[in-house]
């Protein structure tokens, strides 16, 4: 048959030849029509030279094969190099004499050698009067590489095919020659680095397990194309024959002579063995090499970051292990795409018609979600710079997945059985979101979510005070841009707008099992784009909290000292008040407003007494003591606040916000024998001001954030210590980001940036400090509801203001607290990885986080004049590892479960030396029926290091709430912690000196109830109320 064609074509055609030519022809007619998935083996791939460019420097080239002169340099090469290892290639091996020079040198020269190496190939086809292809770039397994397209070589015969494959191997070793004289005459380093890297690139390549050129010349070598497929058909044929199965048609090596079957057979069962080891041993086991070292590599380079030092020797045994790690897991992800999209083929090629058909049924009855988001204020259709992916029904009427995070449009019934936006959120059931209604926090991971309503930061009373039909959607915001670029994760609350009207509202809360009440009222003033609104509330409570016991232990040169309290009665009231004027005025390209708010807190009387037990090194004693305090705070603010399109994607927004803080503290602690008294009067003023500019170029939004924060504080010590204190700083920022959108499934966002602190305690010396901080997050989105996030960051954490303070105040015979001024500034390294799973009925999010902190400020104990001095100290590191999965799980219309389970590593190095694991489970259950609905949550008990050091030993926790809509007004009634024994929050710390281990008693944890009423009315057209604004939490810089 070959001979039949041989004379019909005309040519000298070998077996595997005219198989290669028909197979060409006939393997499409005779393949199944189904399609199977493309591969794309290149992450990347450019051409960078033309074909035409590479035959006419092919043909210049062409000559260097020409009397066979590979065989000279072949043999000049293996001289030098045997040469080379035997006299002084060995001390290189160590790579002691490795810096960052060398690494780039030797990485750019293997690339340009990989270029000569290309022409190598392209020159041989021209020396047989083949013309070759182009010559490209591309990205392979993570690395930088070249390639020429030689797919022409089939027309030579197998000796020239060799020829061309070893053409590019055979042009490096020309290069190797002069540098092997180079390196003799000047026994540089970067030049036996060189060699070594050259020699092992020819290992690499001539691999005939990998299909690089040493595969394709054993398959030229033994006449065989597709040399593994072709063996391990052969392999598979004779184990069927051996156990009497059907074989069908005999393979293709059954035309090959016994020496080629025998040799090809022998490879194919040595290239299984080979790959197997590689995939399944040895990647394993460097993965789990990797994992394992991994925490001790990331403290080593912040060590080395942080003290300025540079080893090379380290960073030239890192980044071999971090590419190898690249490859592992492109190598596993690529196998898993490969096998994802098989089965997806299979499937469209079974079902698409009923995929279709559902698709549009989809389509049909899911609204738009364009018209979803008519009626928007204008914040937030400036500030809506997401993209939009697909839409999944959750616990809402819809979700709308964005590459920045996800929309969430609220369902009526939630809304209706709400009475305010802490509520609002809770029920949406955003995985990974802690929603706390009784204390009015929103937390991830216990670190603060920052809450905006209409672009506008909002605070405790703001949420408490939003009407919650006004709702209209809530951008859950993960990667951050614009004006809210410096908060990790961010809320947006979006109401709808009105015109003319009024809008009134109360709600009232009181507490059973302890007195305390709660009271808000609104009314609101629509005439046309303008809008007035007052806000008022109280706080009030009046209870005991007897019961508490704590145990120190202080160790004195020469001597300790045990002391026990037990508190016999703790006397707690409060009485807090607020009010704020508002207004502001909105049109088509700006909205802009003024709010003035004044906050009044009183704690007066605050009475606590104890029996205290001491044992000073066996002299023993029982005795009372007794602590007596009050403190007033009288707090004024005015904040103005602006937002305005400047053209077609560009907006610009301004926030100046002016405080000032009347406090007054006084305390009296009194033990026998011992009274310290402080009478404390402050005066702190802070000016706030924040410019935010963004813009939008198609798929590209670019932003600039400004902050500064002014701050001065006087403030007067009487009594015990009489002292004139002032203290002033200022925190300036500024804050660059960029997010590209590179496709649908692929999105980048940097930003970079700088803060400076300048700060000075009057005593102490002036601190200024200007710190970077940068952020990388990339968002993968292989499939449809799938999406992976890789997030790396860099900032800084500055002292809080409190603890700058120099003052001394007696806290008990033995121990006084002091501030301590001069504590760096702590640098906060972060890396994550996330996975989320956005499904019909059921979200979820994988995420594995480490946190460092380099100089963490923490307790520190130290002995002076025989007192013990509690102060802060900057000497410590934590390494946080955290592994977490959340989840949310629609049941039916009417049941919902929310989920969180975490465990947390806490490792502690330096000043503290100690480490803990923490597991935190908590479940919630929400069932709605018409104007009913019904919650439950628990949560387990937590033993955890908390970033002070302080370890705490939590209780488990449980509540219920029931909601009922009676149209104007909403009752609630709730319980918590019911038919549970007396809960204590344990906590304790310990360092050389001291150490203390508590058990605090509070009334607001044990068993107890609530009951809530809300009303609210609507007069003329509907409006949309503005929030309460004012903030119930003021500054101070007074230690108490």
């Amino acid at each position: 048959m070959v001979e039949n064609f041989r004379g019909i074509l005309h040519s000298d055609l070998s077996f595997d030849e005219l198989e290669l030519k028909l197979s060409k022809k006939f393997e499409p007619i005779l393949s199944d029509s189904k399609k199977e998935p493309k591969i794309r083996p290149f992450l990347f791939k450019k051409e960078i030279i033309g074909k035409t460019r590479v035959a006419e420097i092919g043909r210049m080239l062409k000559s260097l094969f020409a009397y066979k002169l590979y065989y000279l340099v072949l043999a000049i090469n293996f001289v030098l190099l045997m040469v080379f290892l035997f006299t002084s290639g060995k001390e290189y091996l160590t790579l002691d004499n490795v810096n960052l020079m060398t690494i780039v040198v030797v990485y750019v020269a293997i690339l340009l050698s990989t270029l000569f190496h290309e022409f190598g190939h392209a020159s041989a086809c021209c020396y047989y009067n083949l013309p070759p292809g182009a010559i490209g770039v591309c990205v392979y397994l993570n690395m930088l590489v070249f390639y020429a397209d030689v797919s022409n070589v089939w027309h030579l015969s197998r000796d020239k095919r060799i020829v061309v494959n070893l053409g590019g191997v055979y042009f490096q070793m020309i290069l190797l020659i002069p540098l092997y004289i180079a390196y003799y005459i000047t026994h540089s380093d970067l030049l036996a680095y060189l060699l070594l890297s050259f020699n092992l690139n020819f290992i690499v390549v001539l691999n005939p397990f990998f299909k690089f050129d040493g595969y394709w010349i054993l398959s030229d070598l033994l006449g065989v194309p597709n040399l593994r497929k072709r063996g391990i058909e052969y392999i598979m044929y004779c184990i069927k024959q051996i156990f009497g199965k059907c074989v069908g048609e005999k393979p293709y090596f059954m035309y090959y002579s016994k020496a080629t079957r025998y040799v090809s057979i022998v490879y194919s069962i040595v290239s299984i063995v080979f790959i197997g080891f590689v995939l399944l041993y040895w990647m394993p086991m460097f993965t789990w090499h990797f994992v394992l070292n991994t925490p001790h590599w990331y403290q080593q380079v912040l060590f080395y970051i942080s003290s300025g030092e540079v080893n090379w020797k380290f960073i030239s045994y890192l980044i071999p292990q971090l590419l190898f790690m690249a490859c592992i897991a492109i190598t596993y992800f690529s196998i898993f795409k490969m096998f994802t999209m098989q089965l997806m083929a299979n499937i469209r090629y079974i079902n698409y018609k009923k995929i279709m058909v559902g698709a549009v049924m989809l389509l049909a009855v899911v609204p738009n979600a364009d018209a979803q988001q008519q009626g928007d204020s204008l914040g937030l259709a400036m500030e809506d710079s997401t993209f939009t992916l697909s839409t999944v029904v959750v616990k809402a009427d819809k979700v709308i997945k964005k590459n920045d995070g996800i929309t969430i449009i609220p369902q009526k019934g939630q809304l209706r059985l709400s009475t305010d936006g802490f509520d609002v959120i809770y029920g949406i059931m955003i995985p990974g979101l802690d929603v706390d209604r009784q204390k009015g926090s929103v937390t991830r991971l216990g670190q603060d979510v920052a809450v905006y309503i209409n672009g506008e930061k909002a605070n405790n009373a703001e949420l408490r005070n939003i009407k919650p039909s006004s709702i209209l959607r809530i951008d859950y915001i993960d990667i951050p841009s614009g004006k809210f670029i410096n908060n990790p994760i961010s809320l947006n609350i979006i109401t709808r707008s009105g015109t003319n009207g009024a809008y009134y509202a109360f709600d009232d809360t009181q507490y059973i099992g302890y007195m305390r009440n709660t009271f808000n009222t609104t009314a609101q003033w629509n005439i046309e784009h303008t809008k007035v609104s007052l806000f008022a509330g109280n706080d009030l409570s009046n209870f005991g909290n007897a019961g508490s016991h704590e145990r120190e232990v202080y160790t004195f040169p020469g001597r300790s000292v045990l002391r026990a309290t037990d508190i016999l009665d703790n006397r707690n009231k409060n009485n807090n008040q607020y009010l704020q004027f508002d207004v502001a005025r909105s049109a088509s390209t700006y909205n802009m407003g003024v709010k003035v708010s004044v906050v009044r807190d009183e704690k007066p009387s605050q009475e606590v007494s104890g029996r205290v037990f001491i044992d000073d090194s066996g002299d023993k004693a029982a005795r009372f003591s007794s602590e007596g305090s009050s403190s007033r705070s009288f707090y004024p603010e005015v904040n103005a606040f602006g937002n305005i399109v400047l053209g077609k994607g560009q907006m610009l927004s301004a926030n100046v916000d002016f405080s000032y803080g009347d406090n007054r503290y006084n305390d009296d602690i009194k033990e026998e024998g011992y009274r310290f008294f402080s009478n404390v009067n402050e005066d702190i003023w802070q000016l706030k001001n924040f410019v935010s500019y963004s813009k939008m170029v198609k798929s590209q939004k670019f932003s600039v954030v400004v902050k500064d924060n002014y701050t001065r504080s006087n403030v007067r010590y009487m009594g015990s210590v009489a002292l004139d204190q002032h203290f002033y700083s200022n925190e300036g920022m500024v804050q660059t980001g960029y997010m590209n959108n590179f496709c649908k499934r692929l999105m980048l966002n940097l930003q970079a940036g700088a803060s400076w602190l300048l700060y000075r305690l009057e005593g102490a010396k002036k601190t200024s400090k200007v710190l970077p901080r940068s952020s990388v997050t990339l968002r993968y989105t292989p499939f449809e509801h799938h999406a992976f996030t890789l997030n790396a960051n860099v900032g800084n954490n500055f002292p809080t203001l409190n603890t700058f303070n120099q003052v001394s105040l007696g806290k008990n015979p033995f121990l006084l607290h002091r501030g301590n001024a001069e504590q760096d500034i702590t640098r906060i390294y972060n890396i994550g990885l996330a996975y989320n799973a956005f499904l019909k009925n059921f979200n979820c999010q994988l995420m594995l986080i480490n946190n460092t902190y380099i100089h963490l400020a923490v307790p520190r104990y130290v002995v002076e004049d025989d007192v013990m001095i509690s102060t802060y100290t900057s000497d410590t590191d934590l390494h946080q590892y955290l592994a977490v999965f959340f989840g949310t799980w629609n049941i039916t219309g009417s049941l919902a479960l929310k989920s969180e389970l975490a465990y947390i590593h806490n490792d502690f190095n330096g000043y503290l030396d100690k480490s803990k694991d923490t597991w935190r489970m908590r479940l919630d259950a929400t069932y709605t029926y018409k104007n009913l609905m019904f919650n439950i949550y628990g949560k387990i008990k937590e033993c955890c290091l908390e970033n002070t050091g302080i370890e705490e030993n939590d209780f488990f926790r449980w509540g219920t709430t029931v909601r009922y809509n009676l149209g104007r007004w909403l009752v609630e009634i709730g319980a918590n912690n019911l038919f549970t024994p007396r809960n204590y929050l344990n906590s304790n710390y310990s360092d050389a000196n001291y150490g203390y281990a508590r058990s605090i008693f509070s009334k607001m944890e044990q068993a107890n109830a609530y009951l809530k009423v809300a009303w609210r009315l609507n007069v003329g057209k509907k409006v949309n109320p503005d929030s309460n604004n004012s903030s119930r939490i003021y500054p101070s810089s007074i230690m108490k």
